[in-house]
Parts: structure tokens; C-alpha cells; sequence
């Protein structure tokens, strides 16, 4: 298998080798795509990499599952508590998603695990050092506190609902759910983790971040790219248009087109920092990083083979609603 160290290598060759192709299709299109694909990575590269060695840390400090049953002491600060470690949590959604359902089966109190659901793809170290580096500190803190906000607001609803016997919150087969838990743990079988405790720390971190590296780096290069076709391609009228500031539908649309289209967290950030930079509003960018990770296509499957179908319709309420309340509000102080 291929190490950090080989890639690394293969760096300077990756940079002549776009080089050479712009050189071949000098004056069209592809060229021009090609030298906004060699700006973008100037710019970002090292975010990208700084953003992995995070994760990397995170998930080898962190467990999932002694997060979430953390939870059950923690009495009326639970939900509050679930946010916390919601934008912390390094847990990929697949892996989180069976997770909650089997630890609310084995009794622990559904709103913080609910909040945690919601802040968890919304938010995580990893996201925060690539948002920060790519469109400043001040949209990372936005994409935290929306995190926190939503998480905050879930775990209320779902309690007062509990409360007053408004809706029912199920799961659809408990034991498959047990066992997807002891397959899923943080992008690790879970029946390797004591293995793995008693190994090196340093060989951890590189297995770790050789891992993330690989998952983040080609959704990343494939949003670098995409973000270079859309700089060279779409008229800059349309963006400002659609998405900018004096838009009354740009946040609306920003939520529309989050819902199908987002597909990692790392790959859309440089398409949403061109359109930036194109015109497109701070509010509706906000949007976007709000319902796209909630309604990605394989948090919809998840949900959907996880928990019963109100359970999966009052989630995608919190999110798509709580993105056009926060979008239109960041719009009004950015």
C-alpha cells in the first residue's frame, strides 16, 4: 500500500504534470480550468492537510460510543452537553446514525442523543480548520454555533414531543442496529480498538491519518476541480444573480441545491469559497453547509434504514428549516 511518503513524492510531478497539460491547451478553456485548479490548491492545500492531521488526533482520542453513553449521566445538561460533542466528534454519519439508534435501545434518553444526530454533520474539527482557512474564522464560527443551535433546538423538540405523547420515535430493528455499532466505530471495526490501543501512538496516527488523507483528499481535489469549472464556465451575473446579496430567494435556493448536490464536507468547500468570491451571499453559503451534509444522499439512506419514517421527517424539518431561518439571519450581520 501506498504511504504518505510515496504521495508526497508524487507532489512535484502532480504540479508539472498540470503544468504541461495547460501548456498543451494553451488559449482554451481547459487551460484556463487547469491554472484556477493550480490557484485553488496554492491556496488551500496546506488547510486540506492541516484539516486531516485534526481528524487524525480527534479520532484516536475520542470514542463515539463512550461519548454518547457519557450522555446518560449528565441529567438536564444532556442536550447541551450531546452539541458539545456533536461538533467535536470525529464520528463519520454512517457510523453515528446506527449508533444513537442502538444506545437510545439500550435506554438512554433520546433528546441528547437527538441533538447530537443533528450538530454531528454539521460540524467537526476537521471541517472548522478547512472552513476557517478557505473562507475565514468568522464563517467557521457561524457553521459551529448553527451547529450548536440546531443541535439545542432538536433535543428541546424532541423532548417537549416526548412529553406530551406528540411522536412516537422508533428504530427499525434494534439487534441489526446493535451490530452495525460493533462494525462502525469511527471509520474502524470496533473489535479492533483494544488491539489498537496497545500499539505505538505515533503508528496510530499515521494508520489514522493515511486514512483520512485518502477519504478527505479526493473528494477535496474533486471539489477543486468542480470549483475551477464553475470560476470559468458560469457568468458571474448569473451567481450574483441566483445567490447574491440582493437575492430575495438566494438563501431558498442555497437549500435547494444543498439537498442534492452536496456530497463531502471537504469537496464543497472550495466550490462554495469560488462562489463567494463569484458573488454569492454569506447567508446563502451558510445555507448551503447547513442542509447539504444533513440530507446528503447517505445520511437520507441511513436514516431511512435506521429509523422509522416521522423520526426521519422530523430530522430533515430541523435541518432544512433551521438552514433557511440561520441563512437569512447570518444574512442580515454579514
Amino acid at each position: 500500500m501506498d504511504s504518505p511518503t510515496h504521495i508526497l513524492h508524487l507532489l512535484p510531478l502532480f504540479w508539472r504534470l498540470i503544468s504541461r497539460v495547460e501548456y498543451i491547451f494553451e488559449g482554451t478553456y481547459t487551460a484556463r480550468v487547469l491554472a484556477s485548479v493550480g490557484e485553488l490548491l496554492s491556496q488551500l492545500w496546506y488547510f486540506a492537510l492541516a484539516a486531516v492531521i485534526v481528524a487524525a488526533v480527534f479520532s484516536i482520542f475520542l470514542s463515539g460510543e463512550r461519548m454518547l453513553e457519557f450522555l446518560g449521566s449528565r441529567g438536564r445538561s444532556a442536550v447541551a452537553v450531546a452539541c458539545l460533542l456533536g461538533v467535536i466528534s470525529p464520528l463519520p454519519t454512517f457510523a453515528a446514525i446506527p449508533l444513537v439508534a442502538a444506545l437510545f435501545q439500550k435506554g438512554i434518553s433520546l433528546p441528547p442523543l437527538m441533538a447530537f444526530l443533528v450538530a454531528s454533520p454539521l460540524m467537526n474539527p476537521a471541517l472548522f480548520v478547512l472552513t476557517a482557512g478557505a473562507m475565514g474564522v468568522k464563517m467557521a464560527l457561524a457553521r459551529t454555533i448553527s451547529a450548536l443551535l440546531l443541535g439545542g433546538s432538536a433535543g428541546a423538540l424532541t423532548s417537549y414531543l416526548l412529553k406530551g405523547n406528540k411522536l412516537n420515535f422508533a428504530v427499525n430493528n434494534p439487534g441489526s442496529q446493535q451490530q452495525n455499532c460493533r462494525l462502525h466505530y469511527g471509520g474502524r471495526p470496533k473489535n479492533s480498538t483494544e488491539k489498537s490501543r496497545q500499539q505505538p501512538w505515533i503508528n496510530l496516527f499515521l494508520k489514522e491519518f493515511w486514512s483520512l488523507l485518502t477519504f478527505i483528499g479526493k473528494y477535496f481535489l474533486l471539489g477543486v476541480f468542480i470549483a475551477a469549472i464553475v470560476q470559468v464556465l458560469i457568468p458571474l451575473e448569473w451567481i450574483v444573480c441566483l445567490l447574491g446579496r440582493q437575492g430575495r430567494f438566494a438563501v431558498l435556493i442555497a437549500v435547494a441545491v444543498g439537498v442534492p448536490l452536496y456530497a463531502c464536507g471537504g469537496g464543497s468547500i472550495p466550490i462554495i469559497e469560488v462562489l463567494t468570491r463569484m458573488g454569492m451571499s454569506q447567508g446563502a453559503a451558510l445555507a448551503f453547509f447547513i442542509s447539504g451534509p444533513a440530507t446528503k444522499f447517505s445520511t437520507l439512506i441511513t436514516l431511512y434504514a435506521t429509523f422509522k419514517e416521522r423520526t426521519v421527517i422530523f430530522y430533515l424539518l430541523i435541518t432544512l428549516v433551521g438552514a433557511t431561518i440561520l441563512g437569512y439571519t447570518y444574512s442580515l450581520f454579514s
